[in-house]
């Protein structure tokens, strides 16, 4: 059995390179300027969300459980 590790080390590099690449072309990055490099190397990151809002606030979609229905003939129901 032949050892392939090399070669799966050189494709993930390459596959890597080819993401960083695309990134900074979307984010305007010019990674042939090494002052430009520096500088985005020396940003401080921001810091991590501490409170998820997602589940902060109730989800807007979701309707008490004891709500009045009110149907089109224009009777009403208590709940579903």
């Amino acid at each position: 059995m032949q050892d392939d590790s090399p070669n799966r080390l050189s494709d993930s590099l390459e596959t890597l390179n080819a993401r960083v690449a695309r990134l900074a072309i979307g984010l305007g990055v010019d990674l042939s300027d090494p002052t430009v490099l520096s500088k985005l190397m020396q940003q401080s990151p921001h810091p991590a969300v501490t409170v998820d809002r997602r589940m902060a606030a109730p989800a807007a979609h979701v309707r008490p459980a004891a709500s009045v229905v009110f149907h089109i003939c224009g009777r009403s129901c208590v709940g579903w």
